[in-house]
């Protein structure tokens, strides 16, 4: 089975909240052995052009596709991360605010027990939360709940009654258990039914029922909850279908029933909207199909695409009339348009008031006007290529410029490059050749293969630096020193590039350290109140950093009269997953950025 999500990543600049707009294209639990589309890229877009740019960002290898093929994709618009689920049970989370990273989560399952396939990453009560399984004994329930902070560098114990705060979008949804006369919710994540906890709201008596029932609970935040009641099916090929659902409104401690069109829930919440598509499964009745696709096909058979939405709509029994919505949870309002007989359009972003949908290649922008009808639409970008397989879209704060204070050379940046591919958080490929030999100060080949300065990158060797050589040798001679002063003699490596770990505020950072001396004495301490300080002369002779690097950053240190670095420090960039800047929390580190004074 094979579907289509997408991420597409794209970006128009929000001059008046500087913000900017972006689309992510992903595929799905595709057979890369049959079609040749790209796994997972971004794609830049900019107002004044109607077609994508370029390619933007290429996730693919962040995300070792190949090697385990992407399974599922999830949204969490509330705390701006997208979260993808790959083959082998490996997650990786995208903040929206820094949309260069994709970051590993590191699951801590305790010793014979893996990561559950029956209930994937959730957020629970502000934290994300998984199950851990013994799966060599399925039949009895030997399974133990995890949870990390969004720092993603606590991990702490949970409990199954924690999940009663489960966060839920409307595409990550949670089936529920209903006993008869009994208005609370049970989640079916243990398998001992009695156990089973309960959610974090009951039911008034009149969703009560007489036998035992298992609806979806659609979306949950705070401020408010559906649930999915029951559906029917349309009667004929022109009709749609219709479902019920239960809307409770935290705020107002409320209930009203609901009713949309399309017998399969199709929605997406941002803040108070519910954002849906009209969408009917039609495997109950095959007379519907492939007699009756969803219109617009002849649109979509102008355009050649490896795999379509023609093709994933078969492959599930959907029919999509080209209908979308919009429903205020707040107010009750509904509001609904056409999309001129195309079945292949989708609401992206529901944001300030404004929506974005796409009407198969073209992408629209639309005011709500008085929260009770769509204003006028305008066209962003028309692509036959591109935007037919984008899914979602964000916002997110304009980028910075990218810091550096100085430019390494080529042959400097061959060699971090060819480091860090094969010694990084994700790849410990040159720690665990070293930590096969006894002798810790025995050093190893680079085995750099590329003709481009092949003799001057292969003449540097790879050796261990624990973070005690590391802390000791350098980092504490370089935090002691005070704004001026020399820095104490530093004990190196001559052209060896060791490689090891240091932790700061429970972040481990693959750092490599590189000089081409054994001994380094002439270093004179900077320590500035700004990052902006290090480019003021006296301080740029002294030191020079480069963050322009996708997944690292380099600090260098130059003695006095020096124009080649004397001792250079490559550390990854792992802070960016949870928010904050590796080069700033480095530079507090070695107490060259200062942090201000209380009150100051």
């Amino acid at each position: 089975m094979k579907k289509y999500f997408l991420l597409s990543c794209a970006f128009l600049s929000l001059s008046l909240s500087a913000q900017q707009l972006y689309f992510i294209r992903a595929i799905e639990d595709v057979d890369y052995g049959y079609y040749e589309l790209l796994p997972v890229q971004a794609i830049a877009y900019t107002p004044e052009q109607d077609t994508m740019l370029p390619l933007h960002k290429d996730y693919s290898r962040m995300l070792n596709v190949e090697l385990n093929p992407l399974r599922s994709v999830a949204y969490y618009p509330e705390f701006k991360t997208f979260c993808f689920e790959m083959g082998g049970f490996i997650t990786y989370m995208l903040s929206t605010n820094r949309i260069d990273t994709v970051v590993e989560l590191t699951t801590h399952c305790p010793e014979n027990y893996k990561v559950s396939p029956y209930l994937s990453m959730n957020i629970v009560n502000n934290h994300w939360a998984y199950r851990c399984t013994n799966l060599d004994v399925p039949k009895i329930d030997y399974a133990k709940f995890k949870g990390m902070d969004f720092s993603l560098s606590n991990h702490f114990d949970m409990s199954a009654p924690d999940f009663k705060d489960l966060y839920l979008t409307g595409v990550v949804a949670q089936r529920v258990y209903i006993k008869p006369n009994d208005g609370r919710l049970y989640l079916p994540i243990v398998a001992d039914i009695e156990n089973r906890p309960p959610f974090s709201f009951e039911l008034p008596q009149k969703y009560w029922v007489a036998k035992e029932s298992s609806p979806v609970i659609l979306v949950n935040d705070s401020q408010k909850a559906l649930l999915f009641l029951n559906s029917i099916n349309p009667l004929q090929h022109e009709a749609c279908g219709r479902f019920f659902a239960a809307l409770y409104n935290k705020q107002k401690n409320t209930w009203v029933d609901i009713e949309l069109k399309g017998n399969s829930s199709a929605i997406m919440a941002y803040g108070h909207w519910l954002a849906g598509m009209v969408q009917d499964e039609r495997d109950f009745d095959r007379r519907f199909m492939p007699k009756y696709p969803s219109p617009g096909k002849a649109e979509r058979d102008s355009v050649r695409m490896e795999y379509n939405f023609d093709d994933w709509a078969s492959t599930y029994g959907i029919y999509r009339p080209g209908i979308l919505y919009i429903f205020n949870t707040d107010t009750e309002k509904y509001i609904e348009w056409h999309t001129g007989g195309q079945g292949d359009s989708e609401i992206l972003l529901v944001q300030d008031e404004t929506v974005y949908y796409r009407v198969f290649d073209k992408i629209y922008k639309a005011n709500i006007v008085d929260g009770e009808r769509l204003g006028q639409p305008e066209l962003l970008v028309k692509d036959s290529q591109m935007v037919p397989y984008i899914h979602w879209a964000f916002t997110s704060p304009v980028l910075p410029p990218v810091r550096k204070s100085a430019a390494f050379d080529r042959r400097h940046e061959l060699l971090y490059s060819h480091v860090y591919q094969h010694n990084s958080l994700d790849r410990r490929e040159y720690q665990v050749q070293i930590g096969k030999i006894f002798d810790r100060s025995a050093t190893l080949p680079l085995g750099y293969a590329a003709a481009e300065e092949n003799e001057w990158v292969n003449s540097w060797r790879i050796g261990d630096c624990s973070s005690l050589d590391i802390s000791r040798d350098i980092v504490e001679k370089i935090q002691q020193a005070t704004a001026g002063e020399k820095v104490g003699s530093l004990a190196l490596r001559k052209k060896v590039a060791c490689v090891g770990t240091i932790g700061i505020d429970k972040i481990a950072y693959p750092v490599a350290v590189y000089s081409e001396r054994d001994t380094v004495a002439n270093l004179k301490k900077v320590q500035v109140s700004g990052v902006d300080g290090l480019r003021a002369a006296d301080n740029h002779r002294r030191f020079r950093y480069d963050d322009s690097f996708e997944r690292y950053v380099v600090l260098a240190f130059y003695e006095e009269g020096s124009a080649e670095p004397a001792l250079m420090l490559q550390v990854e960039k792992v802070a960016e997953g949870s928010g904050r800047s590796t080069l700033e929390e480095w530079l507090k580190f070695l107490n060259i950025l200062q942090a201000p004074e209380a009150g100051g």
